[in-house]
């Protein structure tokens, strides 16, 4: 709430297009701003999620089980976005019961 982009009264739709847009191009995550979430997979629908939290500029994120539903590329692409946000000081606390994934992104 509060956070759409406006034009008087009006929503700019443009600039609330162009901000997400930098935002997944950022995460490197490569979804149309304009796609209907219910349109999404499970798994682009997670990574929207864990944009959506980044664009609060959350300090901690909490990721329950967040692999459960991804392809091996879409695990390491989530790595990539959680060591990306880790190097911009954003604490993450990571639940699973794959030790593998726990002992590979674990510090």
């Amino acid at each position: 709430m509060g956070r759409i982009p406006k034009k008087g009264i009006l929503i700019d739709e443009k600039k609330m297009y162009e901000d997400t847009k930098k935002l997944l191009d950022e995460l490197a995550i490569s979804i149309d701003p304009g796609a209907l979430l219910k349109d999404l997979s499970v798994s682009k629908r997670q990574m929207i999620e864990i944009a959506k939290a980044t664009s609060y500029k959350a300090q901690i994120l909490f990721l329950d089980e967040p692999t459960s539903s991804l392809t091996n590329d879409e695990v390491e692409h989530l790595f990539k976005i959680m060591r990306k946000l880790c190097d911009n000081g954003v604490g993450i606390i990571y639940i699973s019961h794959k030790m593998d994934e726990i002992k590979q992104i674990s510090d």
